[in-house]
């Protein structure tokens, strides 16, 4: 009797089903599209988050303590300003004497009373990495200060060094790249602790640069590229890491510094940016040569505009899905009025012709099961090709959109 029912109203029942299905696919993609969109955020922030920072940059500066101190000061007002997670500074230095050019053809290590050449045609970060910068004897060996307080990695990646930073004055550090550039074959573990000395090697005026010093630390070039992003304003290669004595210091001075202030994710990232408005309107100019404190690396702004676009997008999506749930909600609540008007002329039908009113209520029970189950199926058919769709365009158009960058 409720199959009969129902085919005698094809049309309200028609109309109620076609309801149902519409709400549900619409429930159905909102749930998936705002769980796929948040993985895809947590996704998106773990690869590119090594340029979520912004940074302020400082050149011709001197390399004595008190000069490095009043910068890592700085950096921390500055960190707690823009709310950071985390602060990395590095100093790059060079000779005063300008003849002085730290290369590779240059530079010698000495250990254990023998001279340590660099041999260009080795590599052990393979030619895809960014760390396996030395190529030929031109190429430059960059020398970085490091004091106490200083931090050279983000919080979220790990240093890999086999031993400690160099923090007493005297002491070096040296990646294992810059090791086997030089032919130092021994163990990690074996070479901490030696003396070594870095000398400059041109004919009769060669000099030694930083006379026995103690290897404390031995880094893996492996956190030059993983913190590094290809961004040439702001690179940072430096395979070795020396804290120099007081009389070491008058002989050279800071060439280069960045304090670099991460963030967690990108969210934050734009949030306190202090021009949002450039950065969204893409105001190159402004963004990266601006006069403002800080600077943008080229690609944390682009992946910042890529960001804004997956939140304002998203946004706006899931607001007109909900508003046009809305509408087909309020539409079925009135074809259910509509069809429980009927089914009350139906019983009154059902009353004149003996039915009890249990019978009735089973018989309305099983008319809506059915109506219900048809939404089901037909909603779960509907949904999975949706899905499909908006699977394929949002990636495809994300990962378009992420190759132009």
């Amino acid at each position: 009797m409720a199959v009969f029912n129902l085919r005698a109203d094809k049309k309200a029942v028609r109309k109620i089903v076609f309801g149902l299905i519409v709400i549900q696919v619409m429930m159905t993609c909102f749930v998936s599209v705002l769980h796929s969109y948040h993985v895809y955020k947590d996704d998106f922030n773990k690869k590119y988050k090594k340029d979520c920072y912004y940074y302020t940059e400082a050149a011709d500066m001197t390399a004595e303590a008190e000069q490095v101190e009043s910068l890592l000061r700085e950096g921390q007002e500055i960190c707690r300003k823009y709310s950071a997670d985390s602060t990395v500074t590095i100093c790059d230095i060079m000779s005063r004497d300008e003849e002085v050019i730290f290369s590779a053809g240059n530079i010698q290590i000495i250990a254990d009373g023998n001279y340590h050449r660099a041999s260009c045609a080795t590599g052990i970060g393979g030619a895809a990495s960014i760390s396996d910068n030395i190529k030929t004897a031109a190429s430059p060996v960059d020398i970085a200060l490091y004091q106490k307080g200083m931090k050279l990695v983000p919080d979220f990646l790990d240093d890999g060094v086999t031993g400690r930073y160099p923090e007493g004055p005297g002491e070096i550090m040296l990646d294992n790249y810059i090791l086997e550039i030089y032919g130092f074959h021994q163990p990690a573990e074996e070479l901490v602790g030696k003396t070594v000395s870095l000398y400059y090697d041109k004919g009769k005026n060669g000099r030694t640069l930083f006379h026995q010093y103690k290897l404390v630390g031995i880094f893996s070039s492996d956190m030059l590229a993983a913190r590094e992003s290809r961004v040439p304003s702001d690179l940072h290669l430096e395979h070795i890491y020396v804290n120099m004595r007081d009389e070491d210091r008058k002989d050279y001075r800071i060439s280069y510094s960045s304090t670099r202030y991460y963030l967690d994710d990108y969210a934050e990232y734009v949030g306190n940016y202090d021009a949002p408005g450039d950065l969204v309107r893409l105001n190159l100019k402004q963004v990266l040569y601006g006069e403002g404190e800080i600077q943008v690396t080229a690609k944390g702004m682009e992946y910042c505009v890529l960001y804004f676009l997956m939140e304002n997008i998203g946004i706006i999506l899931l607001t007109l899905g909900s508003v046009i749930a809305l509408i087909t909600l309020f539409s079925i609540l009135y074809l259910f009025g509509f069809f429980r008007n009927r089914q009350k002329k139906y019983r009154m039908m059902l009353t004149c012709i003996g039915m009890q009113k249990s019978d009735q209520r089973w018989v309305c029970s099983l008319e809506i099961l059915l109506i219900l189950f048809e939404s089901v199926i037909g909603s779960s058919y509907f949904s999975a090709i949706l899905l499909m769709i908006l699977n394929y365009v949002s990636t495809t158009a994300l990962g378009f959109a992420i190759r132009l960058l």
